[in-house]
């Protein structure tokens, strides 16, 4: 994968928003993560993910959810060369 990804943190009690998960182009950070936003429903919870975009704060508002803090990590391009035997 080439380029941004970006790791943040939601907060929020209730049903987890599971289809922002297809719609902002994230998932869980962690096993723990994943567990924690489909389990424990009814109490407050901080989960992370990871996205390829920014997360948009004002649609997990729409759902209850807030977005704590967001980390931008720059994903180096591949380099076929160093694993790839020429030619194929």
């Amino acid at each position: 994968m080439n380029g941004d990804m970006y790791t943040f943190e939601v907060t929020g009690s209730g049903a987890f928003p599971y289809r922002l998960l297809s719609e902002q182009f994230c998932f869980p950070k962690s096993n723990d993560d994943a567990a924690n936003a489909f389990e424990n429903a009814g109490s407050h919870r901080r989960i992370n993910l990871q996205s390829s975009r920014i997360p948009n704060a004002k649609l997990w508002r729409s759902y209850g959810w807030s977005i704590v803090g967001v980390i931008n990590h720059c994903i180096d391009k591949e380099d076929y060369n160093l694993y790839h035997t020429w030619p194929c």
